[in-house]
């Protein structure tokens, strides 16, 4: 190990660091503590923000935007009930079409 990398280790131990962004193709891939920012290339002063995964543009940190929940359709008694006469007459189909009349029919028969 070089004199400079044991001195570097060193200060970081006595608390003479800061900390920095690593950042590659414009995001932030690494948040450290380093003596100084030459200490490995591509580090920029991370002191006031920066997170993982934030866009570094014109020195300036942007979070990435919070993920947006799912939008379901209003799931109405009505409509769930219609949707599983829907998957049950698709089923009978498939069995009829396989020659299984009575299957078919029973099924049919359950959501009366």
């Amino acid at each position: 190990m070089s004199a400079a990398r044991v001195n570097a280790a060193f200060n970081v131990y006595k608390g003479n660091d800061m900390r920095a962004a690593l950042i590659e193709n414009g995001f932030v891939v690494n948040v450290l503590e380093v003596p100084d920012l030459n200490f490995i290339p591509n580090l920029v002063d991370a002191t006031n923000g920066g997170n993982i995964g934030d866009q570094y543009v014109n020195g300036q940190f942007i979070p990435p935007a919070p993920p947006q929940p799912p939008v379901y359709p209003p799931d109405t008694p009505e409509q769930s009930y219609l949707e599983y006469v829907g998957l049950i007459d698709r089923r009978a189909d498939a069995l009829m079409a396989k020659g299984d009349i009575i299957g078919a029919l029973l099924l049919r028969e359950s959501v009366k």
